[in-house]
């Protein structure tokens, strides 16, 4: 009974020492574990977070690119321009008499707008077509007296040629007589009368001669007295001709058809000249449009209007966005060096007055198109440090390339290096993108799931190429 009743002495103490060494043990495992999950965890949950690995792809929308024909097209804003524009006033000073339209009315060209009281300018013209009258009447008496004077010239040029007849006659008698009193046939009182005869008809002659020099000299005078009264007669009818104009001034007239502004004047309204507006008109059919396009684009805008005139359009700014088809009509022989822009004028017709003057207007200038150009949406397009580029889905994974963009409109940019049709580029998403970040193909108008992660990420990220 005693031997069952002895302590066992040196087994529990070892058991023990045994149990408490593998408990310590797996402690201090457990707590370099802990350790090390603490310190090394949060990095790794942060790489395993952030957007872009395998694991967590950047949701993107994607487009094809594809090989197109693109239209040129240049979208400026213009402002509606009246071919013509003038504002009216009178000729004369005077007293309104009557206005025969209404403001804002459209008139045509010649219509009846304004008329000065004419009382004074008829009176004026009544007299100087009097005074006409008497000048007429005047030249025809100098006419006369010239016709009269030419007789006289006449009478004496006959006169002269008898005497001198009659001079060569009494020579010839003088000198047959002279010869007889030689021969003793006559006396010498016979021989001496006719000399004495001779030298009479020389007289003659000579009176003749100074006769026909005074009837001349009277026929110039009287001729230039025709000539005054001529130059007198054409200065009384150009007179009265200005009173004729300064009549007809009187009744101003539309010089073309188009659109009146506000009247100016009135009934009984004194009016000057120099100083009195009566009412601006403005031609709005045919119309043009005023635009400046970038001085880069005038070789093409050249280019293509040698081909032929070239075609603008004017989109207004209304519920309807109507467009209106016009042609190039002006371009500017000088570029404006401050704004490097050079401006063009597009003629349109405007029957329905759609287009207003001082209207502004979106103009679509078309010149040409790019042939067989890569075509992708413009939002794929970014803009870093070096230039155009865009990303691309190859395989999955976001590959940066640089782009060189020919034209770009609202719908489309057209690439002419860089990407070849057929390839996927992103539209949306690249702010979380880097090159090499993994993607995954979202539809338009999915949201973004994004991860606590990426939601710390930052939302404005520029990429250097």
């Amino acid at each position: 009974m005693s031997q069952y009743n002895e302590p066992r002495g040196p087994k529990p103490p070892f058991r023990l020492r045994k149990r408490w060494f593998f408990g310590g043990l797996l402690l201090v495992v457990f707590i370099a574990i802990f350790l090390m999950n603490r310190q090394a965890g949060p990095n790794d949950q942060k790489t395993a977070e952030k957007p872009g690995t395998a694991k967590h792809p950047v949701p993107v929308i994607e487009a094809q690119a594809y090989q197109s024909n693109v239209p040129i097209k240049l979208q400026v804003i213009g402002t509606i321009q009246s071919v013509s524009s003038v504002t009216l006033r009178s000729q004369n000073d005077g007293q309104i008499l009557s206005v025969n339209f209404a403001e804002g009315q459209y008139v045509k060209a010649g219509q009846l707008l304004f008329v000065v009281d004419p009382a004074p300018f008829i009176a004026a013209l009544n007299q100087a077509q009097a005074t006409v009258e008497k000048d007429v009447a005047l030249v025809k008496q100098a006419q006369q007296t010239v016709e009269m004077q030419k007789t006289m010239v006449w009478q004496a040029q006959a006169n002269l040629k008898r005497d001198q007849a009659l001079l060569v006659y009494a020579k010839a008698e003088e000198n047959r007589y002279g010869s007889l009193f030689k021969q003793g046939f006559v006396t010498q009182e016979q021989s001496e009368q006719m000399t004495s005869t001779y030298k009479s008809e020389q007289g003659t002659v000579g009176a003749d001669k100074a006769a026909i020099q005074t009837a001349e000299a009277t026929m110039q005078a009287d001729i230039s007295a025709v000539k005054s009264a001529i130059e007198t007669l054409h200065s009384d009818q150009a007179n009265v001709r200005t009173n004729q104009i300064k009549l007809d001034y009187c009744y101003i007239k539309a010089p073309f058809a188009g659109r009146t502004g506000s009247l100016l004047v009135h009934n009984g309204d004194a009016i000057q000249t120099e100083s009195t507006n009566l009412v601006s008109l403005s031609r709005i059919d045919p119309i043009f449009v005023v635009f400046s396009v970038p001085q880069d684009e005038l070789p093409a805008i050249k280019e293509e209007q040698a081909k032929g005139q070239l075609g603008v359009v004017a989109r207004l700014n209304d519920a309807a966005k109507t467009s209106v088809r016009g042609k190039i009509s002006f371009i500017d022989n000088t570029i404006d060096s401050t704004t490097g822009t050079i401006a063009l004028k597009g003629a349109f017709e405007n029957p329905t007055e759609q287009l207003w003057p001082g209207q502004f207007v979106t103009v679509v200038l078309s010149m040409g198109e790019i042939e067989n150009a890569v075509v992708i949406p413009p939002p794929a397009v970014q803009t870093g440090q070096k230039g155009d580029y865009v990303f691309v889905d190859n395989n999955g994974v976001a590959e940066l390339r640089p782009v060189t963009v020919a034209r770009s409109t609202e719908n489309m940019a057209a690439i002419s290096q860089g990407l070849k049709p057929g390839e996927q580029v992103i539209t949306d998403g690249q702010l979380q993108l880097e090159p090499g970040s993994h993607v995954k193909v979202r539809q338009p108008g999915q949201e973004q799931n994004a991860s606590p992660a990426e939601s710390n990420q930052p939302h404005h990220h520029r990429h250097s190429q």
